[in-house]
């Protein structure tokens, strides 16, 4: 048994410099590993930061862009209309017009647009 012992230390004693050497490089891979992995949660927390950002600030662009129209829909009916006092009718009834022939027109430049893309499509 002794003689057992002896021999596996002096194996253990020649492969050491291998041994030593595998460990190490185990060692420096584990570490790469690792910052390479915090590396990549990190660019992913920040892009995700960055899109939801991004996508706030577009949001919030197209709401205030949103609001603006409907201020100036509401001002554009609102002073049609109130400077009668419901002695002239046909001033009401020409803003009422306006916006019925608008609402119309944009209508027909919407079919005359899909029209005229089917026919170069074609």
């Amino acid at each position: 048994m002794s003689q057992e012992k002896v021999d596996k230390y002096k194996q253990e004693k020649a492969n050491r410099k291998k041994t030593m050497a595998k460990e190490k490089l185990k060692k420096k891979l584990y570490i790469l590993l690792g910052a390479v992995i915090t590396a990549a949660f990190v660019a992913w927390i920040g892009w995700s930061v960055y899109t939801e950002k991004k996508a706030a600030a577009e949001q919030e662009s197209m709401i205030a862009s949103l609001q603006a129209q409907l201020a100036t829909a509401t001002v554009s009916t609102t002073t049609g209309t109130a400077g009668t006092t419901g002695t002239d009718d046909a001033t009401t009834a020409d803003t009422t017009t306006s916006a019925d022939e608008k609402e119309s027109s944009e209508e027909t430049t919407e079919e005359e647009t899909t029209t005229s893309a089917d026919e170069k499509s074609e």
